[in-house]
C-alpha cells in the first residue's frame, strides 16, 4: 500500500505527462484513499507544526491528555469534508468536461482530481507551500487532463481555468463590496482620508 502511494504521488507530482497518460484504473477507492492519505499527511504535519509554535489556541488550557480525542475528531472531520469538497469539485469539473465534450465520466473525472491533489502534501511548508501548491496542483489537473482525456492543451487549459477565474472574480466582488459597506459605515471616513 505505501508503495503504490508512493509510486503515485512520485507520478503525479513529476512526471504527470507519463502518469495520466498510462492511467488505466477504472474503480474510484485507490483515488478516493490516494486523496485521504493525501490530506491526512497535510493535516497532521500541518497539526504538529500549530501545536509547536503554539497557533492553536486553547489546546493549552484543555491539556493534552484532552487534545488527543479532540484530533482524531478533527482528523476525521477533515477527512469526510475534503471528500465533500473533493465531490463537489468533481462535479464543478464533470459539467465543464460536458459543455466541452470530452469524453470522460465522473468517475474518470474524480480520479483526475483525486491524484492531482498531491502537491497538497508540500502546502504545510510556511509562507510558500500553499501558493505553490495551488499552482503546481492547478498544473498537473491541466497536464493530466489533457493526457488522460486525450485533448489538447489548451482546451484542458481552459476548461481548468474558468472555474478558478470565476471563483477569483467573485472573491473581487465579495472584497469590493466589503470595503464598500466599511467605507459607508460610521467609520469609513477614517480609512478614505488615508
Amino acid at each position: 500500500m505505501v508503495k503504490t502511494f508512493l509510486r503515485i504521488l512520485q507520478g503525479t507530482l513529476f512526471y504527470p505527462r507519463e502518469f495520466f497518460s498510462n492511467l488505466k484504473e477504472k474503480g474510484i477507492k485507490l483515488p478516493i484513499l490516494f486523496f485521504s492519505t493525501v490530506l491526512l499527511l497535510y493535516s497532521i504535519i500541518g497539526f504538529i507544526l500549530d501545536y509547536n509554535s503554539k497557533q492553536l489556541i486553547g489546546l493549552e488550557q484543555i491539556g493534552f491528555a484532552l487534545s488527543i480525542p479532540i484530533f482524531f475528531i478533527v482528523l476525521i472531520l477533515i477527512i469526510l469534508f475534503g471528500i465533500i469538497i473533493l465531490y463537489v469539485k468533481t462535479f464543478i469539473l464533470w459539467i465543464l468536461i460536458l459543455i466541452f465534450k470530452v469524453k470522460l465520466n465522473f468517475n474518470d473525472v474524480l480520479r483526475l482530481r483525486a491524484y492531482t491533489s498531491s502537491p497538497l502534501v508540500f502546502a504545510w511548508i510556511p509562507l510558500l507551500g500553499l501558493p505553490l501548491a495551488l499552482v503546481w496542483g492547478t498544473v498537473i489537473e491541466i497536464i493530466g487532463l489533457s493526457k488522460y482525456a486525450k485533448i489538447s492543451m489548451a482546451k484542458s487549459t481552459i476548461i481548468i481555468l474558468i472555474p478558478l477565474a470565476i471563483l477569483f472574480l467573485l472573491l473581487l466582488v465579495v472584497l469590493f463590496f466589503a470595503f464598500a459597506f466599511v467605507l459607508a459605515s460610521p467609520a469609513g471616513f477614517l480609512i478614505s482620508d488615508l
